[in-house]
């Protein structure tokens, strides 16, 4: 555990991450705020990542590296660097992102100075995927179906279901790389973070929601790459939640999902957003068969 209260602790998980990794490591050590500890958890990589992150972490005494012993998973791994933290802030970042130098600086000065924001992000470039068209013209023109939102449409205050709504409609869940209060995001962590789960990422802000706002800042002080681990996930990877509703979670994979929303959201929320629960299930189902026949072909 950590011994020393810095005021924040960032969570680097990585795997074979060598291509990208000493960007990131810049700019966090290039950061205006200088009050924290970056805890890196390799999780028993393959290629150079433990070269970079070991001579990076002679040079700098506020750098904490663990290999683990093996690979313990991405959800573990996740984990192993929050758990590390005992610190008032803490913030994951992935090894193929970057931060602005003042990145850390703004977020936390937000929180410092008021109360009722729990989290903390700025927008947020990706540098190797286009998403400037949001999901408000993608999804109307593909399904019909209106009301999805764009980024821009960020509601920065407002009652929980109106910001909870905002997040599924948005269905990209990038807040979970903003800058937290340690002890209420342990808390959400503790209640849906047990096992693999679809919408995890989703399940947490939900949560984390109830004790507070996420504040986002205006300014573009996050470089994200929409290529990375978490945008590789297949509905297999969550086998054993599917097998908790038998046939039927086989072939509504997202159903367990829509469960969690209206037993933890509350029933405003589940039907303010039924259309995208519907469209959510359809693309759940619409995978499920091709992956069917995709199997049937092969064998």
């Amino acid at each position: 555990m950590n011994k020393k209260n810095e005021k924040l602790v960032i969570g680097l998980p990585v795997y074979n991450g060598e291509k990208t990794i000493r960007k990131t490591l810049d700019s966090i050590l290039n950061q205006t705020f200088s009050d924290f500890k970056l805890v890196i958890s390799d999780n028993n990589s393959t290629d150079d990542t433990m070269i970079i992150c070991k001579e990076y972490g002679e040079k700098n005494s506020n750098i904490v590296y663990h290999r683990q012993k093996e690979n313990i998973g991405a959800l573990e791994n996740f984990k192993f660097v929050l758990n590390y933290a005992n610190s008032e802030y803490f913030i994951w970042i992935a090894a193929d992102d970057w931060w602005e130098p003042t990145f850390l600086e703004k977020n936390v000065s937000v929180l410092e100075v008021d109360e009722k924001y729990v989290g903390s992000i700025s927008k947020i470039n990706y540098y190797d995927i286009n998403l400037d068209i949001g999901l408000s013209q993608r999804n109307s023109k593909q399904f019909k179906i209106k009301k999805f939102y764009s980024y821009e449409y960020y509601p920065k205050s407002g009652k929980y279901s109106d910001r909870v709504s905002f997040y599924l409609r948005l269905n990209r869940a990038e807040n979970i790389y903003s800058l937290f209060r340690t002890d209420i995001l342990k808390r959400c962590i503790d209640r849906c973070m047990k096992k693999p789960s679809i919408g995890m990422d989703s399940k947490i802000l939900l949560l984390i929601q109830k004790y507070g706002e996420i504040n986002l800042l205006d300014d573009i002080l996050m470089h994200r790459s929409g290529k990375g681990s978490s945008s590789k996930n297949s509905l297999s990877d969550y086998l054993e939640e599917l097998n908790d509703y038998g046939l039927i979670g086989k072939f509504f994979p997202y159903l367990s999902f829509s469960i969690w929303i209206l037993k933890n959201s509350g029933l405003e929320v589940f039907f303010r957003t039924f259309d995208y629960i519907l469209l959510m299930n359809y693309a759940g189902i619409r995978y499920q068969i091709k992956q069917y026949f995709v199997f049937k072909k092969r064998n």
